[in-house]
């Protein structure tokens, strides 16, 4: 099992100013700077890719009786391999972080800190975290919880690429012209902007 907190809210890179001037809003009715805020959301889960800076914490709760397969999408194990307790200790873990992760702040075991020296960052079309064998050797005996407090983002609002701020604008101007039920994917290719995300997706699937 695992969970993701975030310590902040998701906040749209894009000013209430230029979604309204984008949008042709003539007549403002009060519900602007929601459906912006929304419409930023949306663009995060779609992608799984925070724009402005978030310090996010992983919790996994580590069972080591339990497989995980390839559909799994909270984290992902090298060489395709069924589950932690039959794996050799030369084996690499791998930890799919579920937003894309910029930087590594803290990992701790069962409460404990472990040195940044025992992990690496691995950057793909997702992130992971890879373990040392000294890390597998504790986690392949212990059921125990891990926690990861991690940077999702890009920075502030200069660093946020042109096409999603643009992808952020599309989906705030189809919400806003066309209220009503939806979801986030239907959202997004309503308004024209899946094809921009397309190189920005994160997806999940195990570290060959």
């Amino acid at each position: 099992m695992y969970n993701v907190e975030f310590l902040t809210q998701v906040a749209s890179p894009v000013s209430i100013t230029d979604a309204i001037a984008f949008a042709r809003v003539d007549e403002v009715d009060g519900t602007e700077e929601f459906l912006l805020d929304t419409a930023a959301s949306i663009i995060v889960e779609y992608t799984r890719r925070n724009m402005l800076d978030r310090q996010a914490t992983l919790y996994v709760d580590y069972d080591q009786n339990r497989a995980y397969g390839s559909g799994v999408s909270s984290y992902a194990i090298a060489n395709n391999r069924s589950s932690f307790k039959n794996r050799s200790i030369n084996d690499r873990s791998f930890y799919l972080l579920p937003y894309f992760a910029k930087s590594i702040l803290e990992v701790r075991i069962a409460g404990e800190i472990i040195a940044p020296s025992t992990y690496k960052i691995v950057k793909n079309n997702s992130t992971f975290i890879e373990f040392e064998n000294t890390i597998i050797n504790i986690l392949s005996f212990n059921e125990t919880q891990v926690e990861v407090d991690y940077i999702s983002g890009y920075g502030d609002e200069s660093d946020v690429p042109n096409a999603m701020k643009m992808a952020v604008k599309m989906v705030f101007a189809q919400m806003y012209l066309n209220r009503g039920e939806c979801t986030p994917d239907s959202i997004v290719k309503a308004s024209g902007a899946a094809l921009i995300l397309q190189p920005y997706m994160l997806y999940n699937g195990l570290a060959i």
